[in-house]
């Protein structure tokens, strides 16, 4: 027997196992909160049947479950393709399909609202046929969400652009499990305004079958004049938000957009972390402080390093990230090396090695976001200049790349680097 006829052997024989990544979800192991980890432990193998259930449907255009969405096409398959998950979302449990759908819409033929309508029927709806089988009975958690990414093409006359546009849905479960049932545009309309839609961050009234939008101004209007709605009857997001995010817009991009108004800005990450204020985070350092010195001499022996001063947990974007500062022992000529190239190979050679170590041994921290790790560089033969490369990384991200899910690459676009202050844009292939 042939290598390649025993490698395609071995891929039958791991699919029909379930062993594939793609055919995997998100292990109740790697899920810190107990809530969460209870859920997933609970529900763990009907999503990995949805997830397959989903693969084997056929769309439009190739669509691709994605635990993190925006990849390219030609990346989405050897991507994390954990796409169902449950995540916290304004203080409200659901359950997270999260996908790349491969269709470019040209912005001078189809309007927001027509890309969006496109999407949510061709895309979300399938998948909301498939919700009963799976949840019919489920009643321990709130909701459901969708987040889908997709590509639009613009025109200038001279040149073509392409972008990425994000359609999220946010339904409560009950009437997730309704919506198959219904037959009638006015029922369904009426369902999806009384859900959260957010077409690239901005509230969105996405109107079924039509080419204007629903203007959010009048569905606010008929929430804040119905009867107050029975706690977790629906997703809805917290008032203050509302108010504090509120923002007069009119029109959007591309032709024969809908005039609509107060749309709210919703955060990055379709996926909440708990807000905190500065004040919540200097009871944590307090409460956890020899924990964190504990990791400190564990991160000194990883990286056979001396810290100068514990890690410290410290708020970025609003969220809770854990922060130390490594110093790189190599010496880089600034002649011969530019900044991009010396923080490739910061994380490539002397960071990313050690990662693995550094997360077996990470605190048990509740909401913490990720890890803002700082590499301090030479940069001259001589050691008498330094810079200070940082990489802001998401925790799932980490766990995801030491765990084989994803590449250095991929983990490097889900964080943030900074050098000197300055953020900078990372592509480590190409400059190392």
């Amino acid at each position: 027997m042939t290598k390649l006829r025993f490698a395609i052997l071995f891929l039958s024989w791991m699919v029909a196992l379930g062993e594939l990544p793609a055919a995997a979800q998100v292990s109740p192991d790697e899920v810190t909160s107990p809530e969460l980890k209870e859920l997933t432990s609970l529900y763990f193998q009907k999503l990995i049947a949805m997830n397959r259930q989903i693969g084997a449907t056929k769309f439009p255009f190739t669509f691709h479950l994605a635990r993190y969405i925006g990849l390219d096409p030609k990346n989405q398959l050897s991507g994390d393709t954990r796409g169902l998950e449950f995540v916290q979302f304004h203080e409200h449990t659901i359950l997270k399909c999260s996908g790349n759908y491969n269709a470019a819409f040209n912005t001078k033929q189809y309007n927001r609202n027509q890309r969006a309508d496109h999407v949510f029927s061709k895309v979300i709806e399938p998948m909301l046929q498939l919700l009963p089988e799976y949840f019919a009975q489920a009643r321990d958690f709130e909701g459901v969400g969708f987040e889908i990414s997709y590509h639009i093409r613009e025109t200038n006359g001279k040149a073509d652009y392409e972008g990425r546009e994000n359609l999220v849905v946010v339904l409560p479960l009950a009437e997730a499990l309704r919506f198959p049932k219904l037959h009638d545009d006015q029922e369904r309309q009426a369902l999806l305004n009384d859900s959260e839609v957010y077409v690239s961050g901005e509230r969105f009234g996405l109107a079924i079958g039509k080419v204007d939008a629903v203007v959010v101004e009048n569905i606010k209007k008929r929430d804040s004049a119905a009867r107050p709605r029975e706690v977790g009857s629906s997703i809805q997001p917290p008032e203050t938000a509302e108010r504090s995010n509120s923002l007069n817009l009119s029109g959007a991009s591309g032709t024969n957009n809908s005039t609509t108004v107060a749309i709210s800005k919703h955060p990055d990450s379709f996926v909440d972390a708990k807000p905190l204020a500065p004040a919540d985070v200097d009871e944590l350092q307090a409460k956890y402080r020899s924990v964190l010195e504990a990791f400190g001499k564990e991160v000194d022996s990883i990286m056979r390093l001396t810290n100068r001063s514990a890690p410290d947990l410290a708020l970025i974007r609003s969220k809770l990230y854990l922060q130390f500062t490594l110093r790189n022992p190599q010496a880089f000529s600034k002649e011969s090396t530019s900044l991009y190239k010396r923080a490739a190979l910061s994380f490539d050679t002397f960071l990313a090695p050690h990662l693995t170590d550094l997360l077996a041994k990470l605190p048990a921290i509740p909401d913490l976001a990720g890890l803002s790790i700082t590499v301090l560089v030479n940069a001259s033969a001589t050691g008498s200049s330094s810079e200070a490369i940082e990489f802001m990384c998401p925790v799932a991200g980490l766990r995801n790349f030491t765990a084989f899910e994803i590449t250095n690459q991929e983990l490097i676009d889900q964080s943030i680097v900074v050098v000197n202050g300055v953020r900078i844009s990372l592509n480590l292939q190409q400059v190392e």
